[in-house]
Order: C-alpha cells, then sequence, then structure tokens
C-alpha cells in the first residue's frame, strides 16, 4: 500500500499498526479487515487522504 507508506513517511512499523487498530471512523474496524472488498479499500484511502491533509473529523 503505496499511498499508506506516503501518508506515514515511510514507517512501516507506524501503518502496520496503524492497520491493525480498530478506527471510529470505520465503524469500530481495523483498515485491515476492510481491505479484502473494492468499497472497503475506498474507505480506508479516504481515512487515509483525511491524515494525509490534516483532517480528523
Amino acid at each position: 500500500m503505496q499511498f499508506g507508506l506516503l501518508v506515514f513517511d515511510d514507517r512501516a512499523d507506524a501503518l502496520a499498526d496503524w492497520l491493525r487498530h480498530p478506527l471510529r471512523e470505520l465503524k469500530g474496524k481495523a483498515p485491515l479487515q476492510l481491505l479484502t472488498t473494492i468499497s472497503g479499500f475506498g474507505f480506508v484511502d479516504d481515512v487515509l487522504t483525511r491524515i494525509e491533509y490534516g483532517v480528523y473529523v
């Protein structure tokens, strides 16, 4: 997931931790759980985009 590494400044360990932890923005699911579907991938991508731009709503 290149975009994730970009957002986390090439820190694979930080990205791996983030992928495993449930997020309120994803209705309590871990991002890794959602990457198995196209729609889930889109949700995770949206959250990463918000992190990239500093939008934490």
